[in-house]
Order: structure tokens, then C-alpha cells, then sequence
């Protein structure tokens, strides 16, 4: 299931493809957003005025939430710092709001881990659609293939190896870690269409946020938007889409099972 929103000159093979990687190949994060929604509006909620409930503020924190996605999330909390001191509270650091949302979403992954190690989730469940076999189709065309994530890194490469994808990427993965040096997902694809000699018409960037889009496409690159609802990755999230085309998005899936399409979508069939 393919939405194009615009058609890619398939005369030039892809040669490099840059992946995200919470939402666009792995599913352990699945339901972070309202993890970080219910922890935002308790925080907030001293700030509400006698007439305001936190029913009002849903919709623009999940806007707000959603414009960041894709970068490292200590940004989503300097926002949140910034609302609550605009409304007259006095915010924490946003280190604080990062740990707590960080051990609220911990017990989540570490639920889905334990199932997986236990035998009571597979490989399959905890990854997109068709991911594993899309990632093997590029590998075995010579693609050169990079992940970028917003992520911790350290829990990026661990979270690689429990599902079977880092042998896919080896030393090509790229995350913010704990040291004074800001990551940024344009400076990665830009060095590696520098590394590969690639022209930007022969870089192809899967994610599901808006800033691996952007940057994609501000680099001349071809954007891919994965759409899937994470709980659900059979079905478009309508509420992804109206994120992502403002963005630049060239294509829309909501998973990797239409491979054939993709793959001729990328000039590599």
C-alpha cells in the first residue's frame, strides 16, 4: 500500500538509503507517544487556569510532540521546561523531565524484551512489516545502508542486536550520546553522500519523523514516510501523513511488504 505524492526518476539507482529507527524499523518504543503526552500534562497541570482542562492541551502537545520527532528527545523536554515557564511555573531541568519519561518508557521496553528472550514475542512482533527482508534485498544490491536515530545510542545498539538488524549496519549507526557534540541527521547523510560520492538523486532516506524527512529532502534526497500506527503497522496513521508532507515526504507506506514496489520505486528491480 503506496501513496505517491511524488514520482522518483528511476534511470538512477539508489545507492546509499539512510534508516531511522524507532517507528520505521523497530516497534520496541511502540506507544511512546502517549507515554510522553500523559507525563507532559502532569507536569502542567499546576499551570492550567480555573477554566482550562487538560483535554484542551492534547491536541497541540501531540503537534508539538510530533514536530520534534526524529530528534534526540532532551528537545521535546526543553519545550516542555519552556511551557510550563511561559505559563507562569517553575520547570525543572529538562534532565529531569528526560529521566522521567525515560523510566516510564524503560518498563515498557523491558516488558517487550523479556517476552522476546522468553519466547512469548518473536523477532517479527517487535519489528516493522517486512523490515528484515527489505533491509537483506538492499544488502544483497550492494546499497550502502546507514541508520540515524534520535535515540540513545547505547539503547539503539543493543535494541539493533536483540531484533537481528545489526549486522545490516555494523559501524554505520549513528545516535546522540551522553557527550557535548549535537547530533544531527542532515550532518549524517551529508557525510555519507560525501563518503560514497553519491549525488543526492542516489540517496534514499526511510522515517517516520519529520526531521529525517526534512533533512532528506533539503539534500535533494528521496524521502520515504513509514505510517504505519505503531500499535497497528497494517494501517496508514492519517495524523503521520498530514506531519510528514509538509515536510517534503515524496512517499507514503505504511511498512515494508509492498517490496517489489519499493524496490522499483528505488530503480533496483
Amino acid at each position: 500500500m503506496l501513496e505517491v505524492v511524488s514520482s522518483r526518476s528511476v534511470d538512477v539507482p539508489v545507492r546509499l538509503v539512510v534508516f531511522d529507527f524507532d517507528g520505521t524499523l523497530s516497534l520496541v518504543r511502540a506507544g511512546w507517544l502517549p507515554i510522553m503526552l500523559e507525563m507532559m500534562l502532569k507536569h502542567l497541570a499546576p499551570t492550567f487556569t480555573p477554566q482550562e482542562q487538560r483535554e484542551h492541551l492534547i491536541p497541540q502537545l501531540r503537534t508539538e510532540i510530533l514536530s520534534l520527532n526524529g530528534q534526540p528527545t532532551i528537545l521535546q523536554m526543553e519545550r516542555l521546561a519552556n511551557s510550563i515557564l511561559t505559563r507562569g511555573g517553575t520547570p525543572e531541568h529538562p534532565r529531569y523531565y528526560f529521566d522521567e519519561f525515560a523510566r516510564d518508557l524503560r518498563q515498557t521496553i523491558d516488558n517487550r524484551l523479556e517476552k522476546l528472550s522468553r519466547g512469548e514475542k518473536t523477532i517479527a512482533d517487535l519489528a516493522l512489516p517486512g523490515a528484515h527482508q527489505f533491509l537483506e534485498a538492499l544488502a544483497n544490491r550492494n546499497v550502502t545502508l546507514v541508520l540515524a536515530s534520535g535515540t540513545y545510542r547505547p539503547d539503539v545498539v543493543h535494541e539493533l542486536g536483540q531484533l537481528g538488524l545489526s549486522h545490516f549496519f555494523e559501524d554505520q549507526v549513528y545516535a546522540p550520546d551522553d557527550g557535548p557534540v549535537v547530533f544531527s541527521k542532515q550532518a549524517v547523510m551529508a557525510e555519507w553522500l560525501a563518503k560514497t560520492n553519491c549525488s543526492p538523486q542516489e540517496m534514499v532516506a526511510f522515517g517516520d519523523g519529520v526531521t529525517e524527512i526534512r533533512a532528506c529532502r533539503q539534500l535533494g534526497g528521496y524521502p520515504i514516510g513509514i505510517v504505519g500506527e505503531e500499535l497497528n503497522p497494517w494501517v496508514i496513521d492519517h495524523e503521520k501523513s498530514a506531519q510528514l508532507k509538509p515536510a517534503g515526504v515524496q512517499l507514503l507506506t505504511p511498512n515494508y511488504l509492498s517490496q517489489t514496489e519499493l524496490l522499483k520505486t528505488l530503480g533496483l528491480l
